[in-house]
C-alpha cells in the first residue's frame, strides 16, 4: 500500500527484485540491507541501478539485530559490520530474502526458527 515502509534484508537479485517490486506498488519507503559492501553485493549491476531509479535505499554492511514493535513490526535496527554503528529504521514489513536459512535470524529478537533454522510460519504464511 502507498503508506507502506518495507524493509529488506539480503543483497542478492532476490532482495532487490523484492524491493523494485514494492515500489512499483507504490510502497512509500523501501529500505535494502544487507551484510556486503556495494562492491561485494550479489545482485546484478543492473538491478541496483532499476533499485536506485525507484528510489530504494540500500543500507550495504549492516547486519539485523533486532525486529522490534508492540504486536506489530515498527523498527528494525541493524549494527554495522565495520564499526558497530547502529542502523533504525522505521517499517511495516520486513522482508527476509537471504535464502532458506541464514545464522543471522537467529539473532533476531523472539523470532522463532525450528531446529534446522527455518523460519517457522502460521497457516497464513506469518512470522510471530
Amino acid at each position: 500500500s502507498k503508506d507502506k515502509k518495507i524493509v529488506i534484508i539480503g543483497g542478492g537479485d532476490v532482495a532487490i527484485d523484492c524491493a523494485i517490486t514494492a515500489k512499483e506498488n507504490e510502497a512509500s519507503k523501501v529500505n535494502v540491507v544487507c551484510i556486503e559492501t556495494l562492491e561485494e553485493i550479489p545482485c546484478s549491476e543492473k538491478d541496483l541501478h532499476k533499485a536506485y531509479n525507484k528510489n530504494v535505499n540500500v543500507f550495504a554492511g549492516f547486519k539485523p539485530e533486532a525486529i522490534k514493535g508492540e504486536n506489530k513490526v515498527e523498527r528494525f535496527t541493524g549494527v554495522s559490520v565495520e564499526d558497530d554503528s547502529a542502523l533504525e529504521l522505521e517499517c511495516e514489513n520486513v522482508i527476509f530474502a537471504v535464502g532458506q536459512k541464514s545464522a543471522n535470524v537467529k539473532k533476531i529478537e523472539d523470532l522463532k526458527v525450528d531446529q534446522d533454522g527455518f523460519i517457522k510460519i502460521d497457516e497464513n504464511l506469518k512470522t510471530n
